[in-house]
């Protein structure tokens, strides 16, 4: 059933799960009974045959006499394992979200076990913890894989498995994360999970020696793909190479170009490198026509009236479109359209343009005016849900804000000089902002490179709607797309973030595809990446 729940905003803990407060969104809730209001409906309860002086039920929450919670005890284990727990089968398609939201109310009571047990370790499993959600799917080829995490009040980190989050003993603890985010799915080793089809069963409840818990509440709403996001710009960007196509769908053709030795991607001559057969190849992704560019702008600003129109011929450097609104011209030279940025009710939008007349151009339902430049550094706003989110610079502290709705969110503050400010790009992504700043990117307010254990994370953005990136671990760059790594490409550098001549090798892309300069050993490779219909 359609669900309008009050979402819980993530601040990570422990790399993982978060608490607190955030606006409401749409989704489809697909848990029933998760406030157990109903008692036991729709819930099957469970005690393992080794589980001795167990027990597991829905009992009046101490907290209010009008609340019911889900709670579980063992005792007398006598330092051996065992597990409890409610299963509710739900059997329903995921595949179309973009967000897979968990959100849970839990109180750890108690638990003699203080890791996640070495039998886990040993035995490739989900660890054992106190309070414990476990979800089964399947994949898109119908192949089942769980997903599992853990709570407990303390660690004595002798065990390997990191798929639990500390909370306070004996304390209500409210937790939410999105499931779908790259850093959370994962297994309980942290190896990348496959994209989910169905979600299938959900089971909550404990596992360990002495223990007990409670859940109060527990939901799992899925929200629809939001596409959209906003750059510093696309860039630039029958041979032969060598092509191959990964599980996630993403086409990687490589075509080796000089040795090293010989020649460099600095200067303007490079680029003759790459023969017009090699352009020919994904010339339709990489450059679609001017009115299929700007198709989907249309469709959003023509809702007041507005429309873009490119030119029958254009010459470099040129104007590319006129802006019409209600048919009469108001602008005749455009040439450069930035990503529009629209919020979720479709009540409001923000579209920088460039004209050879003009400065920076802003257009909303209601006005055309010029961009203040002053704090402005290259980068186009971005609506998550009906929030505006914009990047900020101050440069009287050489600082720089990801501000919602005018607020300050985030700050980046550079380390050393820079010659161009360390924010390359700034998207949203579902229900999520997204910045990349000098090797990093951040999701709501948390490092991905700490999450996933990379060096160095660059280029993000959407393909087909999924993640891509570039990591960079132990001196090598890989690529990472649909929440997998890329396997088995590897090189030794990628240009990126180059100013100057230089800068028209840096990786560049659209929302089907993105086009790079590689080397690897010793040798210089041109090569394109992307998701083709």
């Amino acid at each position: 059933m359609k669900h309008r729940w009050a979402l819980l905003l993530v601040i990570v803990l422990a790399g993982l799960w978060g608490v607190g407060t955030a606006s409401a969104q749409d989704g489809d809730e697909l848990i029933v009974n998760g406030d157990f209001a109903g008692g036991g409906a729709g819930w099957t309860f469970s005690i393992a045959s080794t589980c001795g002086n167990c027990w597991i039920d829905v009992v009046g929450d101490d907290s209010g006499p009008e609340r019911n919670m889900l709670m579980w005890e063992r005792t007398g284990s006598g330092a051996s394992g065992s597990a409890l727990s409610a299963q509710q089968r739900v059997d329903a398609d995921v595949s179309q979200y973009g967000s897979l939201w968990l959100a849970l109310e839990l109180r750890v009571i108690q638990h003699s076990l203080p890791n996640s047990s070495w039998w886990s370790d040993s035995n490739n499993g989900n660890g054992e913890y106190p309070v414990q959600v476990t979800l089964s799917f399947t994949d898109m080829a119908g192949q089942p894989f769980t997903w599992s995490s853990g709570f407990l009040a303390n660690h004595d980190g002798s065990t390997a498995l990191r798929n639990y989050t500390l909370v306070p003993l004996g304390q209500w603890t409210e937790q939410a994360v999105d499931l779908f985010l790259p850093a959370a799915w994962t297994d309980p080793r942290g190896n990348a999970l496959p994209r989910a089809a169905r979600l299938v069963d959900v089971i909550v409840g404990g596992s360990g020696w002495d223990f007990s818990g409670a859940i109060a509440s527990i939901g799992i709403v899925g929200t629809p793909s939001q596409m959209g996001g906003g750059t510093t710009g696309e860039g630039e960007g029958t041979g032969s190479g060598g092509q191959t196509t990964g599980s996630s769908g993403l086409i990687i053709e490589e075509y080796p170009l000089v040795s090293a030795a010989e020649d460099q991607p600095t200067h303007f001559e490079f680029r003759d490198r790459v023969t017009q057969a090699i352009l020919d190849v994904r010339r339709a992704w990489r450059e679609p026509d001017l009115m299929a560019q700007v198709a989907d702008i249309n469709e959003i600003i023509g809702q007041w009236g507005y429309a873009l129109r490119p030119f029958d011929e254009t010459s470099p450097g040129g104007p590319s479109y006129r802006l019409l609104h209600l048919g009469d011209v108001l602008l005749s030279d455009v040439t450069h359209v930035w990503p529009v940025a629209a919020n979720s009710d479709r009540t409001d939008f923000r579209l920088l343009l460039e004209s050879m007349n003009e400065s920076l151009l802003v257009v909303t339902p209601d006005t055309i005016g010029q961009m203040d430049t002053a704090s402005f550094v290259y980068i186009a706003p971005v609506y998550v849900g009906n929030d505006l989110y914009e990047m900020v610079a101050d440069w009287s502290t050489s600082q720089f804000h990801v501000t919602r709705n005018g607020e300050i969110v985030y700050t980046v503050t550079p380390v050393s000089s820079f010659v161009e400010p360390p924010v390359k790009a700034l998207w949203a992504w579902e229900w999520h902002w997204v910045l990349e700043s000098e090797g990093q990117v951040i999701i709501d307010g948390t490092i991905l490179n700490q999450q996933l254990g990379f060096d160095e994370i660059f280029g993000w953005r959407l393909i087909a709607g999924q993640p891509f990136f570039f990591f960079k671990r132990g001196g090598q760059i890989g690529l990472y797309y649909g929440g997998q790594i890329v396997e088995p490409y590897r090189y030794d550098e990628v240009v990126h973030y180059q100013c100057c001549e230089p800068s028209m090798f840096n990786v560049s892309g659209n929302e089907t595809m993105v086009w790079f300069y590689a080397l690897r050993d010793g040798v210089w490779n041109y090569v394109e990446a992307g998701v083709y219909e």
